[in-house]
């Protein structure tokens, strides 16, 4: 019944959502360069529109997406987001008519509907689906036109161009490579990507342009270094038995008290049983309801952490750990063949705390220790910093 209710009301959302579109109005989400001016209404923000007519301008000068970031950002341009410009956000998605350069609303065209949001099946997820182009909303608008339609055709123009010559596909490709955005900027601590063939270097550098970290870093030199310290330092015999150890004193005193949580049960309810006397007694003021509120509340939380108490089984740790450790071994030894199962083993292991910094002309991959050390199997190097030469 549950479900079918939420089908209802998401048709009934859709529909109305649809009328709104049909008749003109916004249907939700603010482009950058406008401005709400009643419920539906939109009305162009001068300041905004100044800058995204001088992307368009660049653009068509022969500036990349990039480089006009990294104007913008010297220039000190707030973002939409109130931060520094990313390339993406100027290139955009044609296909999702997402970005500065992709987004049909700077001609005074609205287009609703390109596509909808459902649940997999089996991860749970929300997953983007794309609608037939016969279902889109098409609307005019040539008040909310901040370029000519000229403009607009010349620059998809040259986006369409570009695309066909770098052979790019478009933003949300998940990485190829392994260590892509696993590895840290020293300087500004943002992530590191394949730059060229060759290299990873900062991405915030390349994208943004506010960083001034030089580093070039060699794909195949970092990617080789980082795995054999991986299986010499962590995967090893006597790091995992340092790790059995600590975590065995770890989990000894984090053992959560029976006792204690009896208490609090018994405590809670005791609280809330005398909310519940006055209640019957005629005693009400305006914060009964308040009291009884929160004594319930207190009293369920009482409940489920003495569960969890009682269904605390240390012994069983260890012995996943062993699992988890043989599955990472496993996959980092066929990293070359399953990059997606590498690199998902690697941020397991270090997470995505690898900061590559620079100690007197020599690169090292230094790695902090995650909060969840027990947990992360980065612990079996004695629960101290690893750095890798590289």
């Amino acid at each position: 019944m549950g479900e079918l209710y939420l089908d209802d009301l998401r048709d009934k959302t859709h529909r109305g959502l649809t009328g709104r579109a049909l008749a003109g109005a916004s249907a939700g989400g603010l482009p950058y360069g406008y401005v709400v001016t009643s419920v539906g209404q939109r009305a162009i923000d001068e300041a905004q529109a100044a800058v995204v007519r001088r992307i368009f301008s660049e653009f068509l000068e022969g500036h990349s997406p990039r480089t006009i970031a990294a104007r913008l950002n010297h220039d000190r341009i707030p973002s939409p987001r109130e931060s520094t410009w990313a390339m993406t956000a100027i290139r955009g998605d044609v296909r999702r008519g997402l970005g500065i350069l992709a987004n049909p609303i700077y001609a005074g065209q609205q287009i609703w509907n390109r596509s909808r949001w459902v649940k997999h099946p089996d991860s749970g997820r929300r997953v983007r689906q794309e609608r037939p182009q016969g279902e889109w909303v098409i609307t005019e608008h040539p008040e909310l036109a901040v370029i000519d339609l000229g403009t607009w055709n010349a620059a998809q123009a040259r986006m369409g161009a570009l695309g066909k010559a770098s052979g790019v596909p478009g933003p949300g490709r998940p990485p190829r490579h392994l260590l892509s955005g696993l590895l840290r900027c020293g300087g500004c601590g943002g992530p590191m990507v394949v730059v060229d063939k060759y290299n990873y270097a900062c991405s915030t550098a390349k994208d943004r342009g506010t960083c001034d970290n030089p580093v070039r870093l060699r794909r195949s030199v970092a990617e080789e270094r980082l795995l054999a310290g991986i299986r010499e330092e962590i995967l090893t015999e006597e790091a995992f038995r340092r790790f059995e150890l600590a975590a065995a004193s770890a989990l000894k005193s984090s053992a959560p008290s029976l006792d204690v949580a009896h208490r609090r049960v018994a405590d809670a309810q005791r609280v809330r049983d005398n909310v519940m006397r006055a209640i019957r007694e005629g005693i009400i003021t305006p914060s009964t309801k308040a009291e009884l509120v929160a004594a319930e509340r207190a009293a369920q939380d009482a409940e489920v952490a003495l569960r969890h108490a009682q269904q605390f089984q240390p012994s069983q740790v260890l012995p996943r750990a062993r699992e988890a450790w043989r599955r990472i071994a496993t996959s980092l030894a066929d990293s070359a063949r399953d990059v997606p199962a590498a690199r998902a083993a690697i941020r397991e292991l270090l997470g995505q705390n690898a900061r590559v910094i620079n100690k007197n002309g020599d690169l090292f991959a230094e790695i902090a220790v995650p909060s969840d050390a027990l947990t992360n199997m980065v612990a079996g190097a004695g629960f101290e910093p690893a750095t890798f030469g590289l």
